[in-house]
């Protein structure tokens, strides 16, 4: 497979940006199995965008806002980044969901890969989704969901990101660009992607604590004791019910077994507390029995523990040894980005060596991220959301 990255950086005036990307377009060695990803800041009009997009080129891609943008020159902001994946061996099939709600949300996404899936030449082999901010949606589920009838195909992206309103995450196709749908690509064929999962933690409390009463976000009882006494008596400090932003350097970290036995790790950020309830919620779902650990992270331990990130993907990327790698795609949690804001350029810079290697490198900041984790023992891949977390997909 053949990999290429179109970039502008500005895009106030999206005539004279579809022109620049043209410009690049127009070396790239495309076959007739292309696919791509757009990453691009939520000031840009992405409605707009996607149509001239498809009316100049026709070519079939997904996409999402997001944050901030990682590509092969470095970190960028409001701009745009179209990358495009090519081969003879190699098979595509995206677009959007239906119109979601909490309601039909899993059947909708459910419908969308059948569709989708009935376009594949070849067995699809990864699933690329990106899913709007809906308050309240257990992603987790959405997850399950998918695995379970695509019978365990591993998903890699995340919640779609805009400037902290919430209100302007965008996934989109070359069919447009929505609040309300999901953008989803099958990749199949000769693809062989490589996946890793860095959480940053530089300290968790020695003994672990069990959940004790929880559903779906929201945790009510640790350790038998209500959840908002627990963490308060241990030193947090709630000084309103949205807590987000107060406490991206303590996330928790959460040990369970999935249905099938498979012992799984998450970190989860706090994200609001019920002081009448006794309750706090998270962004992410908590499953009752969970092992729980306090965590602490930082500035310093995010840019310690992705220094050698490439190298280490890289690494898994060289035993296949009859297969040529030629990009990394990124989804970094939006709560790394507070964290990083003064060194914001720090998590692309340590891909630099993937850029080195001639690799694109493309993603984004978002407000959860998607990425599977190998069972050694089946081989079998389980799809995560976490929080907190930097993910990468060599392929």
């Amino acid at each position: 497979m053949r990999s290429y990255q179109a970039f502008v950086d500005e895009a106030d005036d999206l005539d004279f940006a579809v022109e620049q990307l043209a410009k690049q377009i127009e070396t790239f060695d495309l076959s007739e199995n292309t696919g791509g990803i757009m990453y691009c800041g939520s000031e840009v009009d992405s409605s707009a965008l996607c149509k001239k997009l498809w009316d100049r080129f026709h070519l079939p891609f997904i996409g999402t806002t997001c944050l901030g943008q990682f590509t092969s020159r470095g970190y960028a902001e409001a701009s745009i980044c179209l990358n495009l994946f090519t081969g003879e061996d190699i098979c595509f099939s995206g677009g959007l969901s239906g119109d979601l709600t909490s309601e039909n949300m899993l059947d909708e996404l459910k419908e969308a890969y059948k569709v989708l899936k009935k376009g594949m030449k070849l067995p699809e082999v990864t699933i690329i989704l990106y899913i709007p901010w809906f308050p309240g949606v257990i992603y987790d589920d959405i997850l399950d969901a998918l695995s379970e009838v695509s019978d365990g195909v591993p998903i890699f992206g995340g919640i779609c990101s805009d400037e902290w309103g919430f209100d302007n995450c965008h996934a989109m196709c070359s069919m447009g660009s929505f609040t309300n749908r999901a953008a989803m690509l099958l990749v199949g064929g000769n693809f062989k992607p490589k996946f890793m999962t860095i959480h940053s933690i530089n300290w968790s409390s020695k003994n672990s604590v069990t959940v004790t009463k929880a559903s779906g976000t929201t945790v009510y009882e640790i350790d038998d004791m209500p959840a908002y006494d627990y963490l308060t008596e241990r030193g947090l400090v709630f000084p309103h019910e949205n807590v987000f932003s107060d406490c991206l350097a303590s996330p928790m970290i959460f040990k369970y077994k999935d249905i099938s036995g498979v012992e799984c790790m998450i970190v989860r950020n706090l994200f609001t507390i019920n002081k009448e309830e006794g309750s706090v919620t998270f962004a992410g779902r908590v499953l009752e029995g969970s092992k729980m650990n306090m965590a602490l992270t930082s500035r310093i331990t995010i840019k310690k523990t992705i220094e050698d990130a490439f190298d280490k993907l890289n690494a898994k990327m060289q035993e296949d040894s009859d297969y040529k790698h030629t990009g990394v795609l990124v989804s970094s949690c939006t709560g790394r980005y507070c964290l990083m804001v003064v060194e914001k350029n720090a998590e692309c810079a340590s891909l630099q060596g993937a850029v080195d290697k001639g690799y694109i490198v493309a993603g984004g900041y978002l407000n959860g991220e998607f990425c599977p984790v190998k069972d050694e023992a089946t081989g079998k891949y389980i799809t995560l959301l976490n929080n907190e977390t930097f993910t990468l997909m060599g392929f």
